[in-house]
């Protein structure tokens, strides 16, 4: 890239994060950019106070991530560079990841040091690097921030983007501006590993050096086969029920699905629902007590060990436990796809059980893939969710193969985070092989 334009934008962008910074201390001290906005403006405070008290320099790897979902993403690649010695730094851009790790602290001991990317601006990312002297850093999926990126840079630091997606309808290649700042910020990187052939189309459009895109996989994948392994803590007093659960849903969601949930109650005794809306608001709670209110409904946090067969409606008012969840349950509906994209079809998929979502899931190429196999379903219309869960009543084995085959979908799609940690791995031994020669 050449210096000045480097200099240039650097600076720009500079300025623009100091006018946003200046605007964001106007907003109320309870909002959740005021509280971001703190949060980042401490977090360097605490890098210093970690680093500065290093008794020995060690090899760092560096990985950002947006919030909770990226960290996930990031967290098996995160377990390959551990076990080959090296220690991890992670940055996150949302609080909700800082929340995240707090809530599982056990999971994640393997992390040396986490906090909040600080302000990204030339100033404060100079003196963080110079803290850390990463190795490498390594971004999850599209959170990419220009002032750490273009200090990186100028400072030799190695770049990759692991899980890179970019949708054909993103600002970065639809606005001028958008594909003038991208396509300087992607020549920056050594490595851009693509989710799908699509991602890799994308990031061309943007890529001055098409040589660093390569299609690896989504290691959310791998993250999601890991956590199959949890355990559900709940378990079923009758084995013969079938059951429904929707996933992260939406208001938007259940406008399409609670009649045809209510009808398969109403049809068939055996037939068992557990609801879990995407914000788990009283607002939401008590919109499902009011439209089941013929039937007994209990919420999770009510309940022992056991569902007893009195139950036919449970409510999921428990944060963090969906993904065990999908293990006792037989089809399942996952949120997302009237509003924003579909949510993480691939946990109850993993489970073996298959699949129903809304219109919007070609932001996720495997659900892509899922509905051109025919292993799942997409609805645009509440009567075609009636339809498929009224047939679900009346042919569970044949619902049941479908999972089978769901499973084995996603097992296929396994592998990305091994892919990607090889690529960096013997990336960095070549650079340090060539430096080793050349002293």
């Amino acid at each position: 890239m050449n210096n000045k334009d480097l200099f240039f934008i650097h600076h720009f962008y500079a300025f623009i994060i100091k006018l946003f910074v200046i605007f964001i201390s106007y907003y109320p001290k309870s909002s959740k950019l005021w509280k971001s906005l703190e949060m980042k403006e401490k977090s360097l405070t605490r890098f210093k106070y970690y680093f500065q008290n290093r008794k020995n320099k060690q090899k760092y790897i560096l990985f950002h991530v947006a919030s909770a979902g990226e960290l996930l993403q990031a967290f098996p690649v995160i377990t390959f560079f551990k076990e080959k010695d090296f220690n991890v730094v992670l940055t996150y851009s949302s609080i909700s990841a800082k929340i995240w790790i707090e809530k599982n602290k056990s999971e994640y001991e393997i992390i040396d040091f986490y906090d909040s990317l600080p302000i990204d601006n030339p100033h404060n990312m100079k003196i963080f690097l110079e803290l850390i002297e990463p190795h490498a850093i390594i971004f999850t999926k599209f959170d990419l921030w220009p002032g750490i990126i273009f200090s990186a840079y100028k400072s030799n630091i190695p770049l990759y983007l692991i899980s890179a997606t970019l949708h054909q309808n993103s600002l970065r290649i639809r606005n001028f501006f958008g594909r003038i700042l991208y396509k300087k910020i992607n020549s920056c990187f050594k490595g851009i590993y693509c989710s799908s052939e699509i991602d890799k189309i994308n990031f061309s459009i943007n890529a001055s050096n098409r040589l660093n895109l390569k299609v690896l996989g989504d290691t959310r994948i791998d993250n999601v086969l890991q956590r199959s392994k949890n355990i559900c803590e709940y378990k079923f007093s009758s084995s013969g029920n079938k059951v429904f659960i929707a996933g992260s849903i939406w208001p938007e969601d259940a406008d399409h699905i609670f009649t045809g949930t209510i009808n398969a109650l109403r049809h068939d005794g055996e037939f068992v629902t557990i609801l879990t809306f995407h914000e788990g608001s009283e607002k939401n709670f008590s919109r499902i007590e009011s439209f089941f209110e013929e039937f007994k409904i209990i919420k999770l946090s009510e309940v022992k060990e056991v569902i007893t067969d009195e139950f036919r409606v449970i409510i999921n008012d428990k944060l963090g436990i969906l993904a065990s969840l999908y293990e006792i349950g037989d089809i399942a509906y996952i949120g997302g796809g009237f509003t924003t994209g579909v949510h993480n079809v691939m946990e109850p998929c993993i489970k073996g059980i298959p699949t129903i979502f809304g219109p919007k899931y070609k932001n996720a190429p495997e659900v892509v893939g899922l509905v051109k196999s025919e292993y799942g379903f997409t609805i645009n219309q509440e009567e075609e969710f009636d339809k498929i869960i009224h047939d679900f009543t009346e042919n569970l084995k044949y619902y049941q193969q479908l999972g089978d085959l769901s499973k084995n979908y996603v097992n296929s799609l396994s592998g990305a985070s091994e892919r990607c940690f090889n690529e960096i791995y013997q990336d960095l031994k070549n650079v340090e092989n060539a430096l080793y020669k050349n002293s």
